[in-house]
């Protein structure tokens, strides 16, 4: 599962979570603009996906983000950035965890 990069401001994200899914969402700072992010599951080394930083908005308010979406339940580590950022998530059936790297 990959993102494609796209020019300009990008709507709201739709995530495919429930039953057996999770969503990850990433703030991040301008500055991390087209950078990618990888979540590497704990548990499933070997299972892994990436995505680029994107400008959302969200009515009057926009920000920069990575969205994971469809994440089975795990702790992750996630990394990417530059300089490099790391850190580790637990994501959750039904929901939606969030991380700052603002």
């Amino acid at each position: 599962m990959s993102q494609t990069h796209e020019e300009g401001r990008v709507g709201p994200a739709v995530l495919d979570i429930g039953p057996g899914a999770g969503g990850l969402l990433i703030r991040a700072s301008q500055d991390m603009r087209d950078q990618e992010i990888e979540v590497i599951s704990v548990s499933q080394p070997e299972r892994r996906t990436h995505v680029g930083v994107l400008e959302r908005t969200n009515g009057n308010v926009s920000g920069w983000v990575a969205v994971f979406s469809g994440l089975q339940p795990d702790e992750y580590t996630v990394c990417g950035g530059v300089p490099p950022r790391t850190g580790n998530v637990t994501v959750r059936a039904a929901e939606v965890t969030e991380l700052d790297w603002t």
